[in-house]
């Protein structure tokens, strides 16, 4: 027997114990892990021992740009409709074409208004 043959029959032996009823299910969608709700929850306790909103009020006031900069970063980076699906539906380029004339067209009468 070969020595590649004799590994694919040993992993095979160790691949036919039976599994634990929740392998593989691994944590439910959306579940933090304990040090990420751990630390969540620390960060909040610090928060209200800070202030809470009022000392984030005050903070903000002084520093607009960070406080901006700190929301931005809040943003989801990627929104999608039902189901994965795109929030704008792909248009053929003759519609699209015909969407953004009107578009213009609107923009430029309410410039003239």
């Amino acid at each position: 027997m070969s020595m590649a043959a004799s590994k694919d029959v040993a992993n095979t032996a160790k691949n036919t114990r039976p599994k634990p009823p929740n392998a593989g299910k691994g944590r439910p969608k959306g579940s933090l892990n304990k040090t990420t709700a751990s630390i969540k929850a620390a960060l909040l306790e610090a928060f209200e021992q800070r202030g809470g909103v009022g000392a984030l009020v005050k903070w903000a006031t002084t520093n607009e740009t960070e406080f901006y900069k700190l929301c931005g970063r809040l943003i989801p980076t990627e929104i999608t409709g039902k189901d994965g699906a795109p929030l704008i539906p792909e248009l053929p380029n003759d519609e699209r074409q015909a969407r953004v004339l009107t578009l213009l067209q609107t923009a430029k009468a309410r410039r003239k208004a």
